[in-house]
């Protein structure tokens, strides 16, 4: 179980680096398309949900 967990964090931690970094881009001038934050934040809503079952 414990493991589980450790992996579902981890891969929350990387959807969240890689939505900030989108985010910084986009900042930063480069178009990034509302679906792929949608998706990455979608992503990591789903991976909140299964963190929250353990």
């Amino acid at each position: 179980m414990k493991t589980k967990k450790k992996i579902l964090k981890r891969k929350m931690e990387n959807k969240l680096d890689d939505l900030n970094e989108l985010r910084s881009l986009s900042k930063s001038g480069l178009k990034i398309r509302k679906e792929e934050l949608k998706m990455i934040t979608r992503e990591i809503y789903i991976l909140g949900e299964k963190l929250s079952k353990l």
